[in-house]
């Protein structure tokens, strides 16, 4: 017996560079990013199946139209719960990058010092003046 499973969710946030998350927010997001390739492959694509077999082409009607429908009810409800997880909550990246927030808050003023000065983010090479 085989089993075909969905490829590993890809991580489209994360912290910053040059700050580390704690291993419990790392393995937290990187559950959060699992679970959401569980939804985003088999029920999201049951719920697109549902939503093409109604037949209805507007999009207002076709969101009361599946409004009652288990498949769509439960990816609404994980889709809102993993963004909710993700940013906020004991392990969200808010919560765990409060204790940061002087050296973010000062990273766009230090950008533009850095531009300004003829700078780019790679060290020894300068912006191209246009």
């Amino acid at each position: 017996m085989s089993s075909v499973s969905a490829p590993p969710a890809k991580s489209i946030a994360g912290p910053p560079a040059g700050i580390a998350a704690p291993l419990e927010v790392r393995a937290f997001q990187e559950f959060l990013n699992g679970a959401k390739s569980y939804w985003g492959g088999e029920l999201y694509r049951e719920v697109v199946a549902q939503a093409e077999a109604s037949g209805i082409g507007e999009v207002a009607a076709l969101e009361r139209g599946m409004r009652d429908a288990p498949a769509y009810r439960l990816y609404a409800w994980l889709e809102r719960r993993v963004q909710q997880f993700k940013w906020h909550g004991r392990w969200g990246f808010v919560t765990a990058l409060e204790p940061h927030r002087a050296a973010l808050e000062a990273r766009p003023a230090q950008a533009d010092e850095r531009k300004a000065a003829g700078l780019s983010s790679t060290p020894g090479s300068r912006c191209p003046t246009m």
